[in-house]
């Protein structure tokens, strides 16, 4: 077992998680898609105003024009 978020990043007409129908999700008989169509991340916060201040670091950074394109 392997913990990850390629469930919420694969778009490709895989959803099945469980194709074999055996309760266990991501097996290699599941037959899953394992490469990201999105970034997806988490942003660990416990109060907040914390999200306020992540929130304009990240539009900060999307502004500054420093993101990369395509980067796969």
């Amino acid at each position: 077992m392997i913990p990850t978020d390629l469930y919420y990043a694969c778009f490709d007409e895989q959803f099945d998680w469980d194709a074999n129908k055996n309760g266990i999700l991501g097996e290699l008989d599941d037959n899953i898609s394992v490469e990201p169509n999105i970034i997806v991340t988490r942003l660990p916060m416990t109060l907040p105003k914390d999200i306020g201040s992540i929130v304009r670091k990240i539009v900060d950074y999307e502004k500054s024009g420093n993101i990369k394109k395509n980067i796969y």
